[in-house]
């Protein structure tokens, strides 16, 4: 299903031509699954058997023509016509996390023992900013207090686990591979 969303949500994002766009079509599939977050029934609407295409299709056009950009309503109209109504959601986040990767928008995520000083937080920012090729952060932070001390910070695939729990567990690892060895 991932190949399904990445299809419909990189077809979308192709036809962006320019940052204003892709903003737009970043707000609005944000503002999409907000409704469909408070809208329980609408998914149940699209996906059910008793409602032909034709209903579907105009309940779409007269819910959002007009409101959404034209590709936007093309794009539920295409998924509905393709028998792909239950994707909408993970092609609409395809849609969020790939428009956000072509504005150079990185979300961060920053566990650490004890609330961070907003001193600490935009220094940590503003190093995130200068070693990477991201424009601007979405940033969410977390206390943990199992981690002892340190911080975690997860941005995409890679994380930088300063805390004294994994220190503390690759030193008795250490240790134990120390004592294996002496054996």
């Amino acid at each position: 299903m991932a190949v399904v969303n990445e299809r419909y949500g990189e077809a979308l994002l192709e036809l962006a031509d320019n940052d204003e766009t892709l903003k737009e079509y970043l707000e609005e599939a944000k503002l999409l699954l907000k409704i469909f977050d408070e809208t329980p029934e609408l998914p149940t609407l699209f996906a059910s058997p008793k409602i032909g295409l034709e209903e579907k299709e105009q309940f779409v056009r007269n819910c959002f023509e007009g409101r959404l950009l034209p590709d936007m309503v093309g794009l539920i109209v295409m998924l509905l016509r393709n028998g792909r109504e239950t994707q909408l959601r993970g092609v609409l986040e395809y849609v969020i996390s790939g428009a956000k990767e072509k504005l150079g928008i990185a979300m961060v995520y920053v566990e650490s023992a004890a609330p961070l000083s907003d001193g600490i937080k935009k220094a940590l920012e503003a190093k995130i900013i200068a070693t990477t090729r991201y424009k601007s952060l979405e940033m969410s932070y977390a206390t943990n207090k199992s981690l002892i001390g340190g911080m975690r910070v997860r941005l995409g695939d890679r994380i930088l686990d300063n805390t004294i729990d994994t220190k503390i567990k690759l030193l008795r690892s250490e240790l134990r591979d120390n004592n294996r060895k002496d054996r």
